[in-house]
């Protein structure tokens, strides 16, 4: 598989920090001025949901709490002032189900922050397709138990292949995987020139073997040259100093701050929500915990995925002798 490829679109499980390396700003933030950016922030909206996943990672969020427009406007600002360029709104939730999602989107690409959106694709039709244009990438989540053909169908017959914005499919592969919808996805996907599939495993039973679902689509004639399979049983401890937590954050539907997207299943007994003693403050302590670079204790996670990216933000802010000598 192409490197570049996989580079693009993959940042945790042991993948090489390429973008790390490329961000000029957060760079030279780092080697100058020992200070990690907020360069991608990951927002919950809401907690609301359409569907009733039985893998869900989120599944025991109060799916009641939801953040205003006043609130995320104002998360917004303090992180693009700290030098955030991008945000992934995701779930919690259905991110679409929130009232006020396209003016959501409309306040960062404001404040200069690019936008990525997740989303389940159910209701995909129903809100307006300005939402999608103005999004750098848009990724729909799939499984066994999602409304894969009626995404498809709404897909089409809204014309959402025109728009100019990146779309990918990710699918969690459960004990029990439907070969017959990944492959039908894969399929999709390439015929609409979809940027990638990611296939995962359930990451609170990743016992599926990725290699032999990959046999099978390819013994059925698939091309899976757009598929990134990736293996959820591949981690390593956390770090006391976890600097993805600076980088990354996740603000979720209760306004508080998380050290990254896999706080709920980090520590030794895993939950279904962002537990409150992965909590690093709320939206009023954004700047007190950037500009004082108030680095999470990640030493309590037994579950990490961002080993690679955590080694190599430690040596950009470290000072490291006679490093002519490469």
């Amino acid at each position: 598989m192409n490197n570049g490829f996989t580079a693009a679109y993959t940042a945790a499980s042991g993948s090489f920090p390429i973008k790390i390396i490329k961000n000029h700003d957060l760079v030279i933030s780092a080697l100058d001025y020992k200070t990690i950016l907020p360069v991608h922030i990951q927002l919950n909206p809401t907690n609301r949901c359409n569907l009733n996943c039985s893998f869900c990672s989120c599944s025991e969020r109060d799916k009641k709490l939801e953040l205003t427009l006043d609130e995320i406007k104002e998360i917004f600002d303090k992180f693009s002032d700290l030098g955030c360029g991008a945000v992934t709104i995701t779930g919690g939730g259905e991110p679409l189900l929130h009232p006020n999602i396209k003016e959501i989107v409309e306040a960062a690409i404001q404040c200069d922050i690019a936008v990525g959106l997740v989303t389940n694709g159910k209701i995909i039709s129903d809100v307006p397709s300005s939402i999608f244009d103005m999004c750098t990438w848009v990724r729909i989540s799939v499984s066994n138990e999602s409304p894969f053909d009626e995404f498809q169908t709404k897909f089409i017959d809204t014309k959402l292949q025109d728009i100019e914005t990146d779309w990918s499919f990710s699918y969690v592969v459960t004990q029990d995987p439907d070969i017959n919808r990944i492959g039908q996805m894969i399929k999709f996907a390439n015929l609409y020139k979809f940027t990638h599939v990611r296939v995962v495993n359930d990451i609170f039973k990743p016992v599926c073997d990725l290699g032999s679902v990959r046999r099978e689509i390819i013994n059925a004639t698939i091309d899976d040259n757009l598929v990134i399979w990736q293996d959820r049983r591949l981690y390593s401890a956390g770090f006391s100093k976890c600097y993805i937590s600076l980088l990354k954050p996740v603000i979720g539907a209760d306004g508080s701050i998380y050290p990254c997207c896999g706080a709920q299943y980090a520590e030794s007994v895993p939950a279904h929500d962002y537990p409150k003693s992965m909590n690093m403050g709320d939206i009023k302590d954004i700047d007190d915990i950037w500009r004082n670079q108030s680095v999470f204790d990640g030493s309590r996670c037994v579950k990490c995925y961002y080993e690679h990216y955590n080694h190599a933000l430690n040596a950009l802010i470290s000072d490291i002798n006679h490093v002519e000598f490469v």
